[in-house]
């Protein structure tokens, strides 16, 4: 999962591809964006994914929304 964010890019040249990712609160506010380092939107989905925990995800190439992913539920451990 090392390498999916990418926070030092440049701004993209004209025709390129970038995908953002969102991550969002419990009001599903957005609490964080990052830049995705992946070339495809199946790629962009797969790492949005991967991303998922305790908050919801968007994941976005520019202003079309490529999937939106629910939080997922933290494990709850009795012990």
């Amino acid at each position: 999962m090392s390498g999916l964010l990418d926070y030092d890019t440049p701004a993209a040249s004209a025709g390129e591809v970038t995908y953002r990712v969102f991550f969002l609160g419990p009001s599903g506010a957005v609490q964080r964006a990052d830049i995705l380092r992946v070339l495809t939107d199946d790629e962009a989905r797969q790492a949005g994914r991967c991303l998922v925990n305790g908050y919801g995800i968007e994941v976005w190439e520019r202003s079309r929304m490529i999937e939106r992913f629910p939080p997922r539920a933290a494990p709850y451990l009795e012990g």
